[in-house]
C-alpha cells in the first residue's frame, strides 16, 4: 500500500496514443485485406484458416504450454530473478508454434489455394489476431487511464482489498512509468509484426510448393525470432531504453524484407511483385475473319 503512490495521473500524450492505437491498426488490417483481395486475387478461407490456426497454436498451445510451465517448481523465483532469459525461451516457444501453425495450415491450402492472394492473406490472419488483442489491450487502458484522470487512484481503489489493489494497479503500472511514446511504437511494433507475417506465409509456401528447401522452414523461424526479440527486451524507464530496441527491429525487418523478397523474386514465383493482371495474347500477323457471303 505504501508503495503506491495515489496522487498519480496518466500523462495527456499517454492518453492521445493509445486512442491511436485501435484506428492505426485496425485501418492497416481493413487495408491489406482490401489490396489483397483486389490485387492479389485472395480467397476467404485461407484467411479463415490463417485466424484458426492463430487460436490452436498461437492462443491456446501457448498458453497450455506458459500454464504447465509456470506450474513447475520454483518457476515464479527463477523467472523473477532472469526475466530476460524466460522472455526469450517464452518467444522461442511462441514462434515455434507459429512456425508449425504455417507448416501445417499451408499444407492443407496447398494445392487448392495457391493464389499469392491466399498466401498472403493466410499470412495477414494468423497475425492479425495478436495485433488486434494489443488493440483490445490498449481500449483497456484508456479506460483505465481516464477514470484515473477524472477520480483518481484513491477513489477507484477505495473499495478495493489491498491484495485486489496491487493486482489492479500492475496491470497498469506502465501508465506512470513508462515514456509516451512507448505506446505508439508498440502499435507500430504490431503492426511491423502483421507484415512479417505476411511475407514469413511467403517462405513457408515457398518450401510446400517444393520451390525452395526445406531448410527455409527453420529460416523462416529464426527471422521471425529475429525480428521479434529486440522490441521484447525494451527498458520501459527511459524513451532511449524503448527506441534504440525499436530501431533494432526496423532495422531487422527491412533487412528480412530484402532477403524474402529476393528469395521470392528468384525462386518462388514473384508473389509480392504479383500484378493480379491476365497475359494478354498477342497474335502474329493480320486478324482472322470468317468467310463473308455475297447477296
Amino acid at each position: 500500500m505504501e508503495n503506491i503512490d495515489l496522487t498519480q495521473t496518466v500523462p495527456t500524450q499517454t492518453i492521445t496514443y493509445l486512442g491511436a492505437v485501435g484506428m492505426l491498426i485496425i485501418s492497416t488490417i481493413i487495408i491489406l485485406i482490401f489490396i489483397f483481395f483486389k490485387r492479389y486475387k485472395a480467397r476467404v478461407m485461407p484467411l479463415l484458416l490463417g485466424i484458426l490456426s492463430y487460436f490452436l497454436f498461437g492462443f491456446i498451445g501457448y498458453n497450455f504450454i506458459i500454464a504447465l510451465m509456470i506450474r513447475l517448481p520454483g518457476f515464479e523465483v527463477a523467472y523473477t530473478n532472469n526475466k530476460a532469459v524466460f522472455t526469450v525461451i517464452f518467444l522461442v516457444i511462441f514462434v515455434s508454434l507459429f512456425t508449425l501453425a504455417r507448416v501445417i495450415s499451408m499444407k492443407i491450402m496447398y494445392p487448392k489455394y495457391d493464389r499469392p492472394g491466399d498466401v498472403l492473406i493466410f499470412g495477414l490472419g494468423i497475425g492479425m489476431c495478436d495485433a488486434l488483442l494489443y488493440v483490445w489491450s490498449s481500449i483497456t487502458l484508456t479506460v483505465w487511464a481516464g477514470a484515473i484522470n477524472n477520480s483518481g487512484l484513491t477513489e477507484l481503489f477505495k473499495d478495493f482489498s489491498q491484495e485486489d489493489m496491487i493486482s489492479n494497479y500492475n496491470s497498469f503500472a506502465l501508465l506512470f512509468t513508462a515514456p509516451s511514446i512507448l505506446w505508439i511504437l508498440l502499435c507500430i511494433s504490431s503492426i511491423i509484426d502483421v507484415l512479417l507475417n505476411c511475407i514469413l506465409a511467403i517462405l513457408v509456401f515457398g518450401v510446400v510448393s517444393k520451390k525452395i528447401p526445406t531448410w527455409w522452414y527453420a529460416a523462416s523461424a529464426a527471422i521471425n525470432f529475429l525480428v521479434i526479440l529486440p522490441f521484447q527486451l525494451y527498458e520501459g524507464s527511459s524513451s532511449m531504453g524503448v527506441i534504440i530496441p525499436f530501431v533494432i527491429k526496423i532495422v531487422v525487418f527491412i533487412v528480412a524484407v530484402v532477403v524474402i523478397y529476393r528469395v521470392d523474386t528468384n525462386d518462388i514465383g514473384g508473389i509480392i511483385r504479383f500484378t493480379g493482371k491476365k497475359e494478354i495474347k498477342r497474335s502474329s500477323g493480320m486478324p482472322k475473319f470468317g468467310k463473308l457471303s455475297n447477296k
